[in-house]
């Protein structure tokens, strides 16, 4: 019950909360748009939405049906093989918060935290964009490029990579204009 969540997490960047308490009615099949509630001080928060790409529309499509308000949901343990996937109930933060607990330990990865799948949707978004900082900005819903920027992981080997993809030809062939 797991993987559609993480997968839409993963994809675009949105907050846990927003994740669990995502309704069919901010699935705008017909403008291939999401809309969520950003985290704001103002009343009500910012809106943000995100486009649904293929992608996304494939994870949305395969929950649809499961429940009729909710997308992400789960299937009880007590819920028979007779019942109906609309019997399905929409995650809790705390129910969700035991079985994320459970999930983590099998897998392996007990430090893992929910947030960190938006840490890896950013950095994601920053290669496939070319480095382009306003839009993994305005996909996480930051006012402020200050913010995205902590999102945004960087080692040694991230400036090799760009220092090697540069070249030489890049230092000959500089125009005079981009120095002065």
């Amino acid at each position: 019950d797991f993987h559609p969540l993480f997968r839409f997490a993963i994809a675009t960047g949105v907050r846990l909360t927003n994740c669990l308490t995502l309704t069919w009615g901010q699935v705008d099949w017909t403008d291939g748009v999401i809309r969520f509630r950003g985290k704001s001080r103002l009343p009500g928060g910012k809106q943000i939405l995100i486009p649904l790409t293929g992608h996304l529309a494939a994870i949305l499509s395969a929950e649809r049906g499961r429940h009729p308000e909710r997308v992400f949901t789960f299937k009880p343990a007590e819920m028979g093989p007779h019942q109906l996937e609309t019997a399905r109930r929409p995650f809790t933060m705390d129910g969700w918060r035991r079985g994320f607990m459970a999930a983590r330990r099998e897998a392996g990865l007990p430090e893992l935290r929910f947030h960190d799948l938006r840490h890896v949707a950013a950095n994601r978004a920053l290669v496939a964009s070319g480095g382009n900082l306003k839009t993994v900005q305005k996909m996480l819903g930051h006012s402020d490029v200050r913010t995205t920027m902590r999102y945004l992981k960087s080692d040694i080997s991230d400036v090799r990579a760009a220092m090697e993809k540069m070249g030489p030809a890049a230092v000959r062939h500089t125009p005079r204009s981009e120095i002065a």
